[in-house]
């Protein structure tokens, strides 16, 4: 199971995707409100996954994205983005996030994509 850090300027996201991944058995090693925050949260914590949003206030997910990387090269960051524009999530793959999915998400698609990239067996969720 992962340790993972959540920026989403969304508390009802954020809380709806730690719930989430606790039942797939992961643990929310810390929230951030925003990509400045979401920076500093990161280089404290070192997490073994960042779950990203992109449309934030203060620091944009795709600058979040860049600092990340910048400060680890090897960061694993999944963006799930209301963002669905082509480009943008081209992008956003190309800048290094290793996923994205588009919200609205189904609960199941998440837990997969998250054991995917940090190469944990998917629990299945009711």
């Amino acid at each position: 199971m992962g340790k993972l850090l959540l920026i989403d300027d969304s508390e009802y996201a954020r809380e709806l995707l730690k719930m989430i991944l606790e039942e797939g058995g992961h643990v929310i090693v810390g929230e951030a409100a925003n990509g400045i925050e979401g920076v500093d949260k990161y280089m404290a914590l070192k997490p073994d996954l960042v779950i990203l949003d992109m449309i934030m206030p203060r620091l944009n997910g795709l600058n979040t994205l860049q600092a990340i990387r910048a400060f680890d090269k090897d960061a694993r960051v999944l963006v799930i983005s209301a963002d669905n524009q082509e480009e943008h999530i081209r992008k956003t793959v190309k800048e290094g996030a290793n996923g994205y999915i588009s919200k609205p998400y189904k609960k199941q698609a998440v837990i997969k994509e998250v054991s995917n990239i940090i190469g944990n067996p998917v629990i299945p969720i009711q």
